[in-house]
């Protein structure tokens, strides 16, 4: 399977490692994975809020830059995977914003037809590889590691957006920690906010809104709970911290 890869800025910066990983990973499963290099920041949620026009031309370029070697495109961040979904259904859905777009986009010789397959990595594990094909390659089971899952927000909501079922049913991170041998555990802050957008303006608040995920992975004296299991970069700096 080859897939046109966006790793997104974190992943190549301040998470450089779950960059490497992915292509360690992918390498091992037989995906065969082309790195966008080309292809910019998504602008977070940000940018949407003071320049939707850019917004959208910025999602959609990457978009088109994956549809010009006929790929489905792959992230490994859950706020670029959403803004990726943001922007195809806003571009698809209203043909004045798409021919703006596209009228853009022709000026370095590209085109979007609204054709590009989305996905995230976690949806390539589970859903394309599958349990099956991954259990038969583990080599060294983690059977003594307790791991508490954590989706956050984008990859989830607004669920009306995702076409996956793992958007409504969060199951992915338990079931593939389950395939590496792991013991997952449930707890109420595996599906809120880590408080991303709050950051920039106050790390404290930033602080309590991470504190439901730090009691169900970093906090090991409470009973059974473990590692943290993080499914997007930002987030995994987040709890790190």
């Amino acid at each position: 399977m080859k897939l046109a890869y966006y790793p997104g800025c974190s992943a190549r910066s301040t998470c450089a490692e779950l960059n490497q990983a992915t292509h360690l990973v992918a390498a091992r499963l037989g995906l065969e994975l082309l790195q966008l290099e080309s292809a910019t920041c998504t602008g977070a949620r940000e940018l949407r809020a003071i320049d939707p026009a850019g917004f959208y031309t910025l999602n959609v370029r990457i978009l088109a830059l994956a549809e010009s070697h006929s790929l489905p495109l792959m992230t490994i961040c859950n706020t670029c995977t959403l803004n990726v979904l943001d922007a195809h259904a806003a571009f698809v859905s209203d043909r004045e914003l798409a021919a703006r777009i596209n009228a853009k986009l022709a000026e370095e010789g590209l085109h979007y037809s609204g054709r590009t397959r989305i996905s995230h990595f976690l949806w390539v594990l589970y859903e394309d590889i599958g349990e099956k094909r991954l259990h038969e390659l583990v080599v060294n089971p983690l059977t003594d590691l307790t791991v508490a899952a954590f989706y956050g927000c984008h990859i989830t909501r607004p669920p009306l957006q995702y076409g996956f079922v793992d958007s409504r049913n969060n199951i992915a991170l338990e079931k593939l920690a389950e395939v590496l041998g792991c013991r997952p555990i449930d707890y109420s802050g595996r599906n809120e906010c880590c408080g991303f957008h709050t950051a920039a303006h106050d790390e404290r608040v930033c602080d309590q809104i991470d504190r439901p995920a730090h009691f169900g992975g970093k906090d090991r004296r409470r009973p059974g709970h473990g590692d943290a299991l993080p499914a997007l970069p930002y987030r995994s700096r987040r709890l790190s911290a």
